[in-house]
């Protein structure tokens, strides 16, 4: 949850008692710094209604670190904060989710061995009983949607413009979330 193109926080700079407030060296790059986003998780919970609500109401997006985004939690602040300060960051995470929510409806339709593995256990919930190819093209709609929009809000992303050609062309370029 670092600001957009904002400088990398580094593991020196912490000290005692930060993880209270959700700062921690990450997982695969122990010299940086993540922050959890659990001050705003704790605000939220006090005053949902605050006046600082377009910043709090974002921790309902992603409530666990490194868990799967909400989306309908993504589409409320979406709905009250198009434009919020952490409006590229839900698009983001919508469209990652999407990303990767196709990728495994694709494995299901091309009949992958392995297309029920602990990726189909994550996403399973969010499949519907509609036809599998119809799933599959609402989705990548989707996805390329949220994509669109994280874009008109930071155009200059090169990586949010490779995770949607890839999208767009139905490639694998990469997961986003239920790490391995």
């Amino acid at each position: 949850m670092l600001p957009p193109g904002g400088p990398f926080a580094s593991a020196d700079d912490l000290r005692a008692g930060y993880e209270e407030i959700g700062l921690e060296p990450t997982l695969f790059e122990p010299d940086t710094v993540i922050y959890s986003g659990k001050l705003l998780a704790e605000a939220h919970k006090r005053d949902p209604s605050s006046p600082f609500r377009r910043y709090t109401l974002y921790a309902t997006v992603s409530p666990e670190f490194n868990g799967l985004p909400s989306p309908s939690a993504g589409r409320q602040y979406l709905k009250e904060f198009p434009e919020g300060p952490f409006a590229a960051d839900t698009n983001g995470a919508l469209a990652d989710f999407l990303n990767d929510l196709f990728k495994v409806i694709k494995r299901l339709v091309e009949g992958a061995p392995d297309a029920k593995d602990y990726k189909y256990d994550c996403y399973s919930e969010f499949l519907s009983k509609a036809p599998l190819a119809e799933q599959m093209s609402g989705v990548q709609r989707s996805g390329l949607y949220y994509y669109r929009r994280v874009l008109a809000l930071q155009p200059d992303s090169p990586n949010v413009r490779e995770a949607m050609r890839n999208l767009e062309r139905g490639v694998n370029g990469g997961w986003y979330y239920c790490p391995d």
